[in-house]
């Protein structure tokens, strides 16, 4: 994990007493011109103090290197702290070795600069380079940009995987890394105070202590994050402190947790496609990105601005990235694709008609309260009145599938209801049942008796008569 500028500064105490006095004016120098980040200061003095380590075995200080030699050595070689010796770089198939060969000599000159002119009667438009570092030229890259045309996100992509990010605060960080077209310094920058939000969008300046000095901002596809985490914020009422802060305390944080959200995003959507929680389509395309596409903060930058080059004028461009005019930076940044526009172009002039071209929506306006709501919200999230509207077609057959849940479950209540009636009276027709064919056994019973008695009486009655006779 990349040091912070505390944990540097205390490796100050390892270098040779001569150069540690050296690095504490240069320091203070940084500081005192506000124009440097965090980042920047901390690989200038983590090369210096490799630097001081390097001349060490001489006993020399910065002030006694005079020599293209002197530097090219050094450059040449690093330090590995398991072995505890300098060896010397490979020159790999990628590039890296240049890459890390341009950066260093690019920081070094920065370092000399100072060293052999703040001492004079010069403003530093006058400073010159010390004539050792003059002779040694950049080397030419062996591919324009560390990024191929695979590697490249587009905004799709972005908002796909935003969605399955938990933390408010980590989707705004996200999101902001594309409609800056961001360094991640200039996220970590960025104080409340510094960024306003319009009805549909916001806008704002990045910072001037930053890498080039800050400049004007644009929100949209980050607008309803950066909306939602400002009313969270912890310290949302104090417009000085950084928008981006740590989810625990509200301290600051350092530009290094950009890439660390992205990580864990990236082993969180592993896991989700690992438990089968995710649907076929989605998983076939979250697995894509997770095999092409390079999860660092960089790439993200590489690819807004690749994407911003495809309908932005170059001069536009160079003020939305804040690059300095005549700049070279867009033939490192800008790839070689061919962008929709001019796709759309040569089809047209061939004949072949783009139909129902839909624009990129990086937002849901609810047509019922107007209140702008995040692209993958289902229903509206209006905080002021709870319109809670649908936004999607999804949002509507939920609704449409749980009304006809709640008439299914209605009707099975109502037919359950019907059947113990009927029960019901199933159970009294059978009770009257019994209870008249009780009372006909009895009265059955009853008439055979009187049957029976009345028998009697007739065998009886000739009887009574002739005794009736005797008697008169």
């Amino acid at each position: 994990m990349p040091a912070c500028l505390s944990t540097t500064l205390k490796k100050l105490d390892s270098v040779s007493e001569a150069n540690r006095v050296i690095l504490q004016s240069f320091y203070e120098y940084m500081l005192s011109k506000d124009h440097k980040g965090d980042r920047h200061i901390i690989n200038l003095l983590t090369l210096l103090i490799s630097l001081d380590k390097f001349i060490s075995f001489a006993n020399k200080d910065f002030t006694t290197i005079n020599s293209k030699e002197q530097i090219l050595k050094f450059l040449n070689h690093q330090y590995l702290e398991k072995d505890g010796k300098w060896v010397e770089r490979e020159h790999d198939a990628d590039g890296k070795y240049i890459s890390s060969f341009n950066l260093n000599l690019g920081l070094l000159k920065t370092f000399f600069r100072w060293l052999f002119n703040s001492n004079k009667d010069k403003s530093e438009e006058d400073w010159k380079t010390p004539p050792f570092l003059k002779k040694i030229k950049s080397k030419k890259p062996l591919r324009d940009s560390p990024y191929g045309i695979n590697d490249i996100w587009e905004l799709d992509d972005v908002l796909t995987i935003v969605s399955y990010e938990p933390e408010l605060r980590n989707q705004a960080i996200i999101t902001l890394l594309w409609d800056l077209d961001a360094r991640p310094h200039e996220i970590t920058a960025l104080r409340i105070k510094d960024i306003i939000l319009n009805e549909q969008y916001g806008e704002g300046n990045i910072p001037s202590n930053t890498k080039t000095g800050g400049g004007p901002i644009l929100l949209t596809s980050s607008f309803t994050y950066i909306r939602d985490w400002i009313n969270r914020h912890p310290f949302k009422n104090e417009p000085n402190v950084k928008l981006i802060c740590s989810l625990v305390n509200g301290a600051s944080v350092t530009s290094q947790l950009i890439g660390q959200v992205l990580n864990k995003l990236r082993d969180r959507i592993k896991r989700l496609l690992q438990s089968g929680v995710i649907d076929a389509q989605r998983k076939q395309k979250l697995e894509y990105l997770l095999r092409t596409k390079k999860w660092n903060p960089y790439c993200f930058r590489h690819s807004a601005i690749t994407d911003d080059s495809d309908h932005l004028p170059e001069f536009v461009l160079k003020k939305k990235v804040r690059w300095v005019m005549g700049s070279k930076q867009p033939s490192r940044y800008i790839k070689n694709r061919m962008g929709d526009e001019l796709k759309n172009k040569i089809l047209e002039h061939n004949g072949i008609k783009i139909v129902n071209k839909q624009t990129r929506m990086v937002s849901r306006p609810c047509v019922s309260c107007g209140y702008v709501n995040k692209l993958e919200s289902k229903f509206c999230e209006n905080p002021t009145n709870g319109c809670h509207y649908p936004q999607t077609q999804l949002a509507f057959d939920e609704i449409k599938m749980a009304e006809q849940t709640k008439i299914q479950q209605l009707v099975a209540v109502e037919i359950q209801a019907k059947d113990q009636e009927m029960y019901e009276l199933k159970g009294q027709m059978s009770q009257m049942m019994q209870t008249f064919e009780s009372y006909h056994g009895l009265a059955k019973k009853r008439m055979n008796q009187m049957e029976t008695a009345l028998d009697s009486l007739q065998i009886r009655l000739p009887s009574i008569g002739i005794n009736l006779g005797l008697v008169l």
